[in-house]
């Protein structure tokens, strides 16, 4: 009988590149002397089961997202272009990278990769449900062929690197700087590709939102400082503030069952600054004030890289979609319309033409045309005086869970402990 000491040490490391997730790498490799050896004669055994899990078209988005977070701080202008110049203008060069990196990056990198697998699945199940409530002829379940796969998995890449790289206090206090260094990300997409981004920033938000409400409409201490859980987009600071800590931290807040491990994770938080993603796309579209160009007319077609479909993703489901939903509209409003965010939660930009044009989802998308339901007055009012009643509560010492006319959750102490927010 062969012993498996008596394996050559290549078979064994091919063997070891075919394994599809790192987790299964390590309890290998204390199974066996032998194996061990064999792996380190074959240093890049890792690295090479990384790159098939995450696979080729991804990578060097997955190699950015990782160091996109570990840049030194304050950031600068120089590190966010020279990242940015090699995600798009090197991306092998910038995927091989992944040879030189520990272990513990890249079982980081493998991490967030599931994270982002999970959320794919999620939103793409959710905006298929919310197509069927419009149009309930269409099939039950959408499976994503392997383009549209790619396209939601490489705008939570763009999310998670643009957190990474603009959450920080800049070493440039001048709000010129944050404004120009947002513009060299966002500059690389064509519009509907910055709408992508759009879609997965609002499903984020409305995971986050829903995640976090029970601790924001009852925490005594999150009363005191008026966190707002109403709100949505731009102007609700303490939920950019959560958004910018990227997916790790989203994603494992989704996931926590306990009410006690949300609010310590809500409390908890480094003061790093905000990534306002809708305010930074402001800006960006900032640059369009004046420009006389129009969704739909020819020379518009011309302008910038608006018409551009990149090389990495021909298919022109994407640019149809939005084309078809900004036709007639001045470039300035080619991104995060209110009146399209229905169509952002139904993923519109993301889907193949194929599937577009099959299940006739452009005229879906007419019916979907309008904004969410807003939380009306009286819910603010209810809102500000919880508000009111949880100052009082904590003015006088108290904590814990606040419900309107039942304070048994509630614990009292001398002097409040609350941390700052």
């Amino acid at each position: 009988m062969t012993l498996i000491t008596d394996i050559p040490c290549e078979l064994i490391a091919a063997i070891l590149r075919s394994l599809d997730d790192l987790r299964s790498l390590t309890p290998a490799l204390l199974s066996c002397r032998h194996i061990y050896s064999s792996y380190k004669q074959s240093p890049n055994i890792a690295a090479a089961i990384l790159r098939q899990k995450v696979t080729p078209a991804l990578l060097p988005c997955a190699v950015a997202a990782s160091e996109a977070y570990s840049l030194p701080r304050p950031r600068d202008g120089d590190t966010i272009q020279g990242l940015l110049d090699a995600l798009y203008q090197e991306p092998l060069s910038l995927a091989n990278r992944v040879t030189s990196l520990p272990m513990t990056t890249l079982m980081g990198m493998s991490r967030t990769h599931d994270m982002i697998l999970a959320l794919t699945t999620e939103f793409a199940n959710d905006a298929w449900d919310r197509l069927r409530q419009a149009d309930d002829s269409l099939p039950l379940t959408a499976s994503l062929s392997t383009t549209e796969q790619f396209r939601f998995c490489r705008s939570f890449y763009r999310i998670e690197i643009f957190y990474g790289l603009f959450t920080g206090r800049s070493s440039n206090k001048n709000t010129i700087f944050e404004e120009s260094v947002n513009s060299w990300f966002f500059s690389k997409h064509p519009l509907w590709e910055n709408e992508q981004l759009g879609c997965i920033h609002d499903f984020l938000e409305a995971r986050l939102a829903k995640a976090s409400i029970d601790v924001l409409a009852h925490d005594v201490n999150f009363g005191e400082f008026s966190v707002d859980y109403l709100t949505g987009g731009e102007e609700n600071i303490y939920r950019q503030m959560w958004l910018s800590k990227g997916i790790g931290f989203i994603h494992q807040l989704i996931n926590e069952e306990s009410y006690d491990g949300k609010r310590d994770m809500l409390t908890e938080h480094p003061n790093i600054g905000v990534a306002n993603f809708p305010g930074a796309l402001t800006n960006v579209l900032g640059a369009y004030q004046g420009a006389n160009a129009f969704v739909g007319r020819e020379e518009e077609l011309l302008y910038e890289n608006v018409s551009r479909v990149t090389a990495e993703d021909s298919d022109q489901g994407p640019f149809n979609s939005w084309n078809a939903a900004h036709e007639g509209a001045p470039l300035c409003a080619g991104l995060m319309l209110h009146e399209h965010e229905l169509l952002r939660d139904c993923a519109y930009v993301l889907w193949d033409w194929d599937r577009v044009e099959k299940h006739h989802l452009l005229k879906a998308f007419e019916n979907l045309s309008d904004a969410r339901p807003s939380p009306d007055e009286k819910e603010y009012d209810e809102m500000n005086e919880s508000f009111h009643e949880r100052s009082q509560i904590w003015q006088k010492g108290g904590s814990g869970y606040w419900s309107k006319g039942d304070t048994s959750g509630i614990s009292w102490s001398e002097k409040s402990t609350a941390r700052q927010f």
